[in-house]
C-alpha cells in the first residue's frame, strides 16, 4: 500500500523543503542584486520590477 499513515507528513516536509531552499534562493538573489547596486540611498530601490533572466 503507497498510501501508509506517515505518507502526509513526508508530503508535508518535503513541501516545507523546497519552500524554504525557494526562499533561500530569493533572499540570496536579492543580497546579492542589493550588494552590487551603486551607493545611495535604499528608497530608490524599493519598486521592485520584473526584468527577465538572461
Amino acid at each position: 500500500m503507497m498510501n501508509h499513515p506517515r505518507y502526509s507528513e513526508y508530503a508535508l516536509l518535503t513541501c516545507l523543503a523546497i519552500a524554504a531552499v525557494a526562499a533561500f534562493l530569493t533572499l540570496a538573489a536579492m543580497l546579492s542584486r542589493l550588494s552590487c547596486a551603486p551607493a545611495g540611498p535604499p528608497e530608490e530601490y524599493v519598486p521592485i520590477r520584473l526584468v527577465p533572466l538572461q
